[in-house]
């Protein structure tokens, strides 16, 4: 029974853990003041939850959602930098980088990373359209 009880602990911190850390949704409430954040709902799979929270998921899901289904347009450029901002944000406070040296060959690696797909890529895949699954 002891082994039950931790391990739904552990499931329990780890969806708490998904639902704080969701890009856009992280950006949003950490930049509330906490008295929005202070009525709670308790849901069955997640426990206690702010109202705040649920809505801004809501409303992020929306953006998501929105933003997918008009990624086509000339103008879906500007949904696509906001929600790479936010994974960034996400992974900027997921990862807890030891120093600077770190941050630095992290850094190279992404220029790196980019510099190969917009650059090079076209070199050697061809500088044909490209084409969405």
């Amino acid at each position: 029974m002891r082994s039950t009880s931790s391990s739904q602990k552990l499931m329990r911190e780890l969806q708490r853990r998904i639902l704080n850390k969701l890009g856009m949704h992280s950006c949003i409430t950490s930049l509330v003041s906490s008295k929005y954040k202070k009525q709670k709902v308790r849901l069955p799979a997640f426990e206690e939850v702010s109202v705040f929270s649920l809505v801004i998921l809501a409303l992020c899901f929306v953006y998501a959602t929105f933003w997918a289904v008009t990624r086509k347009q000339s103008y879906s450029w500007i949904g696509q930098d906001v929600l790479g901002i936010g994974l960034m944000i996400m992974v900027l406070q997921l990862a807890q980088l030891p120093n600077i040296k770190v941050a630095t060959a992290l850094l190279s690696c992404a220029f790196c990373y980019d510099i190969f797909w917009v650059f090079i890529s076209p070199a050697l895949f061809g500088k044909g359209e490209s084409h969405s699954m």
